[in-house]
């Protein structure tokens, strides 16, 4: 499912260009290993690892961190 929207996002113009199969499986692999880290580690800070995931995914799909398109949309 995730693929689909981001693949549907590209064709739309409303995210760059990106692999969209290899964006989903590198958010659903970080997000996994998000959640064994939090059971591994005490202090590990899930919301900021999630924040720096959302930076990162925006940042490549070329979307400002509010959610909103480069170009305004």
């Amino acid at each position: 499912m995730l693929s689909r929207i981001i693949r549907c996002g590209v064709e739309t113009g409303l995210f760059n260009r990106v692999d969209s199969d290899s964006m989903a499986q590198f958010i659903s692999t970080f997000l996994d290993g998000c959640m064994v880290r939090s059971v591994i580690l005490n202090n590990f800070k899930l919301k900021l690892a999630v924040e720096d995931l959302k930076a990162t995914v925006f940042e490549q799909l070329g979307l400002r961190a509010q959610g909103k398109a480069r170009n305004g949309a």
